[in-house]
Formats: C-alpha cells, sequence, structure tokens
C-alpha cells in the first residue's frame, strides 16, 4: 500500500495491491537412524534423511485498488485478476545429522547436534514447461548453498525439579552469505508421578531480504527484514 500523505503528487492519492497466494501439497520422505553405546554414560548417533518429494497445488490472485485526482474530483478504482493455478513437484534435499550425548547419573544431561543440507539441491519439476524449470533449478543451485546447523542442549535435575537450556547455530543458505543466526531456549519443570509441568521461553532470529515487485523502469526495490521470534511455552501433562 502507497499513500501520499502530504500531497506531494499531483494526482496520486493512494494505491493498494493486493497478492493472494493458496498453496496445498503432500510430501513423503524416509528417516534412518543408530544410536551407539559407546560407555555407560555415552551415547553417540547418525541419521539421514532422504529427500521428500512434494506434490504442490496452488492457487492464485491479484487485485488493485487506486485512488486519485483530477480537476478536484476524486476517482476511485479497481481491478482483479482472474484466479489462476499450477501444479508442481519439488524434491528436497538429502540432510545428514550426527550427535552425541553424556548422562550424569541421576543429575541430567547434555546432549549435541549437527546437520549439514545442501539447499542447492533443492529441484523444482515443472511439467509442461522444461525451459522454465531448467532456469529456476539453476537459480537455485546459483543462490542457495550448502549450510550446517548446530544444536545443543542440557538439563539438570535436583529431586522432581528440572531446569534445562539450548543453544543452536543456523548458517545462513544464501550463497555468499556465511553468517550464523543464533537461537536459544531456557526452560523449568516439575516432574511427578501422576503429572508434569513445563515452562519454557524460546527466541529466534533470522535476517532476510526479499523483492516485493518488479518493474520495467524504475530501480529494483528490496525489503530487509530483521525478524525476531520469542515464545513462551506452558506443557501440563497427566499420566495413568
Amino acid at each position: 500500500r502507497e499513500t501520499d500523505v502530504n500531497f506531494s503528487v499531483p494526482i496520486f492519492n493512494s494505491l493498494q495491491y493486493d497478492q493472494t497466494l493458496i498453496a496445498n501439497g503432500a510430501g513423503l520422505n524416509a528417516k534412518f537412524g543408530l544410536i551407539y553405546r559407546a560407555h555407560q554414560a555415552l551415547r553417540l548417533s547418525m541419521a539421514i534423511h532422504t529427500p521428500t518429494y512434494y506434490q504442490i497445488d496452488e492457487t492464485y490472485t491479484t487485485g488493485m485498488d487506486y485512488d486519485y485526482t483530477i480537476e478536484d474530483q476524486n476517482n476511485f478504482g479497481s481491478a482483479s485478476s482472474p484466479e489462476g493455478s499450477f501444479n508442481y513437484s519439488l524434491r528436497t534435499p538429502w540432510r545428514f545429522f550426527a550427535g552425541a550425548g553424556t548422562i550424569f547419573g541421576k543429575s541430567g544431561f547434555l546432549t549435541g547436534e549437527i546437520e549439514y543440507v545442501n539447499y542447492g539441491g533443492n529441484k523444482f519439476l515443472f511439467e509442461g514447461f522444461p525451459t522454465v524449470e531448467a532456469e529456476i533449478n539453476q537459480e537455485t543451485r546459483d543462490n542457495l548453498s550448502d549450510a550446517i546447523r548446530i544444536r545443543t542442549g542440557a538439563e539438570y535435575a535436583i529431586e522432581d525439579f528440572r531446569l534445562r537450556g539450548g543453544v543452536g547455530l543456523q548458517q545462513a543458505a544464501v550463497e555468499g552469505d556465511k553468517n550464523f543466526y543464533t537461537n536459544f531456549s531456557v526452560g523449568a519443570g516439575i516432574r511427578k508421578r501422576a503429572y508434569y509441568l513445563d515452562v519454557a521461553y524460546r527466541r529466534n532470529g533470522l535476517k532476510t531480504s526479499y523483492t516485493p515487485y518488479l518493474t520495467g523502469d524504475a530501480p529494483q526495490q528490496f525489503v530487509d527484514n530483521d525478524n525476531v521470534r520469542e515464545n513462551f511455552v506452558v506443557t501440563l501433562g497427566f499420566r495413568w
């Protein structure tokens, strides 16, 4: 939405452009893993996730409302596109995991895991559009790179009371961006024979950039987002 609040542009008052996209789909993959007990208190793990094969159906519409003034007379108009649809397939890349965990008697545990994904391995399949399919997949390989994700977590037990925390590092999957983005969580809980209660706080941060629209004559527009998501989670469970 764009509005001339100071009336600095002759004729133009405001314009709103809407894009609606609805995507529905289903996917299928397989996950394999193993755990090796190297010691009574030490566990080593490995896992592989196969590519996920998605079949996706999309419907989309666009619409525009505008307001302008000519010869002191306000004019309003609107237009919308017919509903479009498109069906395609997506194959995501392989995922590889390795981890380790140790137990401190009955006092708690410490775990760590590393994940590797080559996001440039995503592949789109457009039936009937081989040229567009080749261009999109080449852009994916050129702009997305491999990345690793590191997760660590620990819990400490004091009788029925639990304290826990975790830290994650996510490497940017964009070619040329080697930054790591951090997320963390802290929590506490009570474990009883008949019930349990947990309270947790999670914080995730991510920086992204996108192009809201394309123009033929004007300079290219970019929007930089600095996203922070904070969650407070309360879990109450009963056993019987």
